[in-house]
């Protein structure tokens, strides 16, 4: 296995590419050479590194183990210790399948009594629904995240996919996701920190693309963003806007129900993402994170080296003890190491 060269000054977590050679890693000490280096990717690798080729990893290059190394095999180089840790991004809690029938504002106390700084509001909740919140009651509901000092990851819009391609019911989903979209675009704008105006939905995979034109263009009105969550994610038309008003949405669970890599699909997603899940599922159901298949760890470094900015929901759909799961999550997140 090729080592770094030995260090002679203090190293920092990051890493990225230095100009100074195709094959060495840049930190704030300055550069460390890594030897030696693959010119190209295996065969079969389905996407490009993370972190560039000249740095020679394949198929979205990981931190792990104190080793860089593609997911699809590639060769591995051993990294020093103190460049071994990776700033995950914010986890932030769904209020979608959480708790149902409790009141929406004792829900917001609750997620701050657990720990958690960022929700996700559900859009079908009564008492969070938009055509029920009138302007005086989005400012209670802002002034409510304000004084707890909580911030709106986004709003989640779980109605079913086919809504949305049902000549009967197009509209009325059409008009629901535009309304979650201004809501959403409001709390961002009321609620400091809350900068992402974020609607999650799940479209058909043969969505008609009037309908993904309308979607488009109702979330660029009030300035928000739409994460399309079905997988695989519709092809992307043209050169791929990375401010695009439809983007990509990614839940490990349904990734992995799919026999997916959802680590690998954020890395070769990562310019489309609009918003990220933390969820799991044991090939048959979803589970608690950590429980199933997901590597927690690889998921978020994937996350974090892809750029991939915004909170990553804690989705707690289908599940039983859910504030203990969102504790436990919660605190697993936040201190990195093995996910037990």
């Amino acid at each position: 296995m090729a080592t770094m060269t030995p260090a002679h000054t203090p190293i920092v977590p990051m890493w990225t590419a230095s100009r100074n050679g195709p094959n060495t890693l840049r930190g704030e000490a300055g550069d460390r050479v890594m030897r030696p280096m693959v010119r190209e990717r295996p065969r079969g690798c389905p996407m490009p590194c993370l972190l560039g080729r000249s740095l020679g990893a394949c198929a979205g290059g990981i931190f792990r183990g104190g080793s860089l190394r593609g997911a699809c095999g590639g060769r591995r180089w051993r990294m020093p210790a103190a460049a071994q840790p990776l700033l995950r991004p914010p986890l932030a809690l769904s209020f979608a399948g959480y708790a149902d029938g409790a009141d929406p504002r004792a829900l917001i106390d609750r997620a701050h009594d657990l720990g958690f700084r960022a929700v996700a509001l559900d859009a079908t909740r009564p008492g969070l629904r938009p055509r029920e919140l009138d302007r005086s009651a989005r400012r209670e509901l802002a002034a409510l995240l304000r004084r707890l000092e909580l911030r709106c990851a986004g709003l989640d819009l779980w109605i079913p996919p086919a809504h949305f391609s049902d000549p009967a019911r197009t509209d009325r989903a059409l008009d629901a996701a535009g309304a979650a979209c201004a809501l959403a675009a409001e709390l961002a704008a009321l609620a400091p920190g809350s900068a992402r105006a974020v609607v999650s939905l799940t479209l058909p995979e043969e969505c008609p693309p009037p309908v993904r034109r309308d979607l488009e263009d109702r979330a660029a009105r009030v300035g928000a963003r739409i994460a399309d969550h079905a997988w695989p994610p519709a092809a992307n038309e043209g050169a791929p806007d990375p401010n695009a008003p439809l983007g990509v949405g990614i839940d490990p669970a349904v990734l992995l129900l799919r026999k997916q890599d959802p680590a690998a699909a954020a890395s070769q997603h990562a310019h489309r993402i609009v918003s990220t899940r933390l969820s799991d599922s044991d090939g048959a159901v979803r589970v608690a994170p950590g429980k199933g298949g997901l590597d927690v760890a690889g998921y978020a470094v994937a996350l974090a080296t892809g750029g991939i900015g915004g909170d990553v929901v804690l989705d707690l759909r289908g599940l039983r003890g859910q504030d203990e799961i969102a504790r436990d999550a919660l605190d697993a997140w936040a201190n990195p190491g093995p996910w037990e």
